[in-house]
C-alpha cells in the first residue's frame, strides 16, 4: 500500500508541477497513453517532451506506472463486464 500511496503522491506532484488539468498535463497524458497504453490520441510530441522534461525522474516513472495501471484496470473491468 505504501508504494501505491507514494506513486499517487508523485503523480499528484507531477500534475501540480504541470499546472493541474491544463494543456501541458493533458498533452503529456495523451503522449504517455499513446506510448504505453496503446491509445491513439492526438498530441504535440515536442510539447510532451518539454513537459516530461520538467518532471523529476521519480515523477516520470510514477506517471508512466499510473497510465499503465489505469489501462490495466480499464481492460480488467471491460473483461469482467463482457
Amino acid at each position: 500500500m505504501a508504494r501505491t500511496s507514494t506513486t499517487l503522491a508523485l503523480v499528484v506532484q507531477a500534475a501540480e508541477k504541470l499546472g493541474g488539468d491544463g494543456p501541458a498535463w493533458q498533452n503529456l497524458l495523451a503522449y504517455l497513453q499513446a506510448c504505453y497504453a496503446g491509445h491513439s490520441r492526438p498530441f504535440d510530441f515536442e510539447a510532451a517532451c518539454a513537459a516530461q522534461a520538467r518532471l523529476s525522474e521519480p515523477e516520470q516513472h510514477a506517471l508512466i506506472a499510473w497510465v499503465v495501471y489505469l489501462e490495466e484496470a480499464r481492460m480488467g473491468s471491460r473483461r469482467r463486464g463482457a
